[in-house]
């Protein structure tokens, strides 16, 4: 919990998987200008529907669309899916 989540380093950013301006926005307010989780953020963050759940999720994973109902796939280990993550630029 002490490394940042993401680095803006004045023309070049890096961050683990997605630069979403909203969710980093999000999560900025929450965390403060330390960039790392706090307990409060984690807890937050294990609640799946919490807007702080899904902004870690989105900048550490990527962005994720529901598929259409009826849709689904079985992921590598076996667990059928009903989100999907899209490419980002």
């Amino acid at each position: 919990m002490c490394l940042p989540l993401w680095l803006d380093l004045g023309g070049v950013r890096t961050v683990h998987a997605c630069w979403h301006a909203p969710s980093i926005d999000l999560l900025q307010k929450a965390i403060g200008p330390s960039q790392t989780l706090t307990d409060e953020v984690v807890v937050l963050g294990s609640r799946p529907g919490h807007p702080i759940y899904k902004a870690i999720e989105t900048v550490c994973k990527g962005p994720e669309v529901e598929l259409p109902p009826g849709i689904v796939f079985e992921d590598k280990e076996g667990k059928v899916r009903h989100e999907v993550r899209i490419k980002w630029q």
